[in-house]
């Protein structure tokens, strides 16, 4: 795996891409079939209210961001790891529709981070949340043995430092000022938090 350099900025297509994967991920946060549901993939009530209100323009910019918004709990090892019953994308509490449309998204979600954790640049391992341990995991696996875990992972499906007192508040509060300094100013200090989350090992 090549050195990791946080301050170069991802090629302009993975940069698409994680874009793309951000705007999906608040789709389904924003969706109104979970108005009122909290907590959702880690996120409170009071995130999410606010997350809300936001005009597409606003969650557009969000989207933005210059690394993926979500990941998994349960990366690596997934298969050796008890989820808590309220982490579970597939909670009683939501729509069937809305559970399902969440775990075909995570569904695309890790078989996107598969074909990334094969790519041997530590810049987009970097970006797209995965650090040495997960990438190394999920590199190994077959196909047929990435099948067999995918129930259990993408059950673990989570907002990225949901569990950072700042982290997630700051993002929504930027991009509801619409001013895209302080947007990006938030957005990059996701970079800091983490390296310093990889460092640790800890989600």
């Amino acid at each position: 795996m090549s050195p990791l350099h946080p301050e170069s900025p991802p090629g302009r297509e993975l940069a698409g891409e994680i874009t793309a994967m951000n705007r999906s991920f608040l789709a389904l946060l924003t969706d109104p079939a979970v108005a009122g549901q909290a907590p959702l993939f880690g996120l409170d009530a009071g995130v999410l209210t606010r997350l809300r209100q936001l005009d597409p323009a606003q969650l557009a910019a969000l989207a933005r961001a210059p690394v993926l918004l979500a990941g998994f709990s349960l990366l690596p090892g997934a298969t050796c790891t008890a989820l808590p019953a309220d982490c579970q994308v597939a909670d009683s509490g939501v729509p069937v529709e809305w559970s399902n449309r969440a775990l075909q998204f995570a569904n695309r979600l890790l078989t996107s981070l598969w074909h990334y954790s094969r790519e041997a640049d530590g810049i987009t391992e970097f970006c797209i949340g995965l650090d040495n341990a997960a990438a190394a995991w999920l590199a190994d696996l077959s196909f047929a043995e990435l099948c067999e875990r995918a129930d259990s992972v993408c059950a673990s499906l989570q907002a990225r430092h949901a569990a950072h007192p700042g982290c997630w508040p700051d993002l929504v509060a930027s991009a509801r000022a619409a001013q895209p300094d302080k947007l990006a100013a938030a957005q990059l200090s996701l970079i800091p938090l983490t390296v310093a989350v990889n460092c640790s090992g800890k989600a």
